[in-house]
């Protein structure tokens, strides 16, 4: 059992290279386990808002070296980063990780200090060492899963890391004909500004919200201002848990990428369209169309 004295690492990383959904589902973990552990947050290279969002749930955060990350689409399986740890870990601790990068050795050499370990993941690629496994995608069973024998899961739904401000009741002021918009932490494939454009275009919007984070590159955020011009799109960037809470629920309807994002939506129950653009969004995307929780947009690179 865990007690008021054990400390929880929580190590995940985001940047515009591979979006902030790892950090903002540990920050979810955060959010329940602040009040009665020590959390310690390590994250290679934060940006300033970044940064400053992690403050508000953790108790420190540690700053790695930055990694060089390579694009989702051309990670291989067995891609992972150098163990970054080895300084700060006595055995004593839990440490969970969130990303696809941390890999078998990297888990390997979480267990070899003695301290346990926690993988969040919904990929189900590689053989897991953790003494447990956390997937909140609807559909997924464990026999997906390659693991020890030690090895526990946490799967579906009723797992789903979100902050305590997307459990608040719903409000009540939808607006008919409107539609929150958002691809996540990253837009590498600029998919942002083409839903954007068909959601302008198809004339079934009458208030378009665009939700960017600050992870986001600068052209793109230029792309993105030039087109307010139109009075129907409203751009938003850096929103506080609460503030998103209030935006979703001022909007009837969501498109989305199947990402933490989609259970966010789903939770403030607006309609849902999701696809995905990378591998690892196939698997919530796949549950939530299969089970009728989202309308399936399918694969937005060829959108």
């Amino acid at each position: 059992m865990l007690n008021r004295n054990e400390k929880i690492l929580l190590r995940a990383d985001g940047n515009s290279t591979i979006g902030l959904g790892h950090v903002y589902r540990l920050l979810a973990l955060a959010d329940i386990l602040k009040d009665d552990f020590e959390i310690v947050f390590a994250i290679s290279s934060p940006d300033e808002y970044l940064k400053s969002v992690i403050k508000n749930y953790v108790h420190s955060i540690i700053e790695l070296p930055s990694v060089q990350y390579k694009l989702p689409a051309l990670k291989k399986t067995k891609d992972e980063i150098p163990f970054d740890l080895i300084s700060y870990l006595n055995g004593n601790e839990i440490v969970v990780t969130d990303g696809y990068w941390f890999g078998e050795q990297y888990q390997k050499a979480v267990k070899a200090t003695g301290a346990k370990l926690v993988c969040i993941d919904d990929l189900a690629e590689n053989h897991f060492f953790a003494d447990a496994v956390i997937n909140h995608a609807p559909g997924i069973k464990a026999e997906q899963y390659k693991g020890e024998p030690y090895t526990k899961y946490y799967l579906g739904l009723d797992y789903a890391l979100l902050r305590k401000d997307f459990f608040k009741p719903l409000a009540a002021n939808r607006k008919a004909q409107s539609v929150f918009i958002s691809m996540g932490g990253s837009d590498q494939y600029d998919i942002l500004e083409k839903v954007s454009a068909a959601a302008l275009s198809s004339s079934l919007f009458t208030e378009i919200n665009l939700l960017i984070a600050s992870s986001f590159p600068q052209e793109v955020v230029a792309r993105l201002n030039n087109s307010t011009t139109n009075a129907n799109i409203i751009i938003h960037q850096n929103l506080s848990a609460s503030a998103l809470v209030q935006l979703m629920d001022s909007c009837e309807s969501a498109i989305v990428s199947a990402s933490t994002l989609l259970l966010e939506c789903y939770n403030r129950g607006m309609i849902c369209f999701a696809g995905y653009y990378t591998a690892n969004q196939k698997s919530i995307y796949n549950g939530f169309v299969s089970e009728n929780k989202a309308i399936g947009l399918g694969d937005l690179n060829i959108f």
